[in-house]
């Protein structure tokens, strides 16, 4: 009988094997229910994928099988729940904060959706540096912020409530200070040295936050 002959039986091997492979692909089942931050976004349109973090502060999910059009209308969903401020687009990404501040990035590579939420930076009233390093640059207008990490000759602090034409400004302010030498300027960034060796990043973070 033909289920006997060695090309059947390889046939049998050859489709059970792609079977166990295609079943080992599968992604874990999501229930969307079940993500913390689920209030905030529109459920996705499939729901195998992966869960990299799932917690009150931030949400990164990878959502398999997804078409060019379910993206294009997830994003068009994730609109209409409000993240339009200070919206980014490509045709594989998205970017845009909500008006509460929280923060989507939407990236759609080979059929395969990364949902990536963050909540809005705490900060508070902070006093700008004295020293070495702080003494070089003008003190922002703004007092509200949070230092990531600050020695006497660097740190790293976010300032708040600072609008892309005061990030700008103070760009200016900075230039003015000294900090021009071997500059690169972008639309969101600036970089510079001074004549004395020290070197200045500044970026607009977006949502009215600059680093």
């Amino acid at each position: 009988p033909f289920y006997r002959r060695w090309w059947f039986v390889l046939l049998v091997i050859v489709a059970f094997i792609a079977v166990a492979i295609s079943v080992l692909n599968m992604g874990e089942k999501i229930v969307w229910n079940e993500i913390i931050l689920n209030e905030m976004l529109p459920e996705p349109p499939a729901d195998r994928g992966e869960i990299h973090t799932n917690s009150a502060e931030d949400l990164w999910i990878d959502i398999d099988d997804i078409s060019d059009k379910q993206y294009a209308d997830y994003v068009e969903a994730c609109k209409a729940e409000g993240f339009t401020v200070e919206p980014e687009s490509s045709s594989s990404s998205f970017s845009a904060y909500n008006a509460e501040g929280y923060k989507l990035s939407l990236s759609h590579y080979s059929e395969e959706l990364s949902i990536n939420l963050d909540m809005p930076m705490e900060m508070s009233a902070i006093k700008w540096p004295t020293s070495a390093a702080g003494k070089q640059l003008p003190a922002p207008k703004s007092s509200i912020g949070k230092f990531s990490y600050e020695y006497d000759d660097n740190f790293f602090v976010y300032i708040g409530k600072k609008k892309k034409t005061d990030y700008e400004e103070y760009v200016e302010a900075c230039s003015e200070k000294g900090f021009d030498v071997d500059y690169d300027k972008g639309e969101k960034y600036y970089s510079a040295d001074n004549d004395e060796g020290w070197h200045i990043r500044l970026c607009y973070e977006g949502n009215n936050i600059m680093s």
